[in-house]
């Protein structure tokens, strides 16, 4: 009996069902429906600019990462062309010192052709100097011969005068067979000569040897 005075007249609750609270005094049911829903709007943004404001801070992050590994990209590139950079001066410095050895071991293998040569013409060993280093060898040989039949043609004129007793005056070549009067001359022509103008100058001297 007690129970069933506890629910009086006005009292809008109900036994084994919830009953939705009543408005406040003062307060229409619309409007604090309207206040329910404005709440709820106003939490659901907020959960949402938390989630923004979580979002940005992953993607700060994450552009920092980005930033980070570009930065260490750049660096890593310097540093690759740097050091490509070092590898080609040295293979440079190298080249350049090969090329220098290989102009040695081929002016050292001429010169060592040439002496091999000369060693057929004995009497043009002392001018060796004068003699240039032709590529050819059978050329070179060639010129030798025509060099050392002019020699040998000086030679024999020199010491036919002297054994005679005769002192050789100045002499004037002849227009078509030279242009030195002294086998001193001829030398010192043909050891400044170019290796391109040695065969015709040592075929002059020959020329000039027999014109005598």
């Amino acid at each position: 009996m007690s129970d069933d005075k506890s629910l009086g007249t006005g009292d809008q609750r109900t036994v084994g069902a919830a009953t939705p609270p009543s408005p406040a005094p003062g307060v229409s049911e619309d409007e604090q429906t309207w206040k329910a829903r404005y709440t709820g709007a106003v939490q659901t943004m907020d959960k949402q600019a938390a989630e923004l404001k979580t979002w940005q801070a992953k993607t700060a992050q994450m552009a920092q990462q980005v930033n980070d590994t570009e930065a260490k990209n750049r660096t890593a590139e310097a540093e690759t062309a740097a050091a490509k950079k070092a590898v080609e001066d040295q293979a440079k410095v190298a080249q350049d010192q090969l090329k220098a050895l290989n102009d040695q071991v081929q002016g050292l293998t001429a010169y060592k052709t040439k002496m091999e040569v000369l060693r057929q013409f004995p009497r043009l060993v002392q001018l060796a100097d004068m003699i240039p280093e032709l590529p050819d060898t059978d050329v070179l040989r060639k010129h030798c011969e025509t060099l050392q039949a002019a020699v040998d043609s000086a030679v024999t004129e020199e010491v036919a005068r002297k054994t005679a007793g005769y002192t050789p005056g100045p002499t004037t070549p002849k227009p078509t067979t030279g242009r030195y009067d002294t086998v001193e001359a001829w030398m010192q022509a043909l050891s400044a000569a170019p290796p391109d103008k040695f065969p015709l100058i040592s075929q002059d001297f020959l020329k000039w040897q027999q014109s005598k």
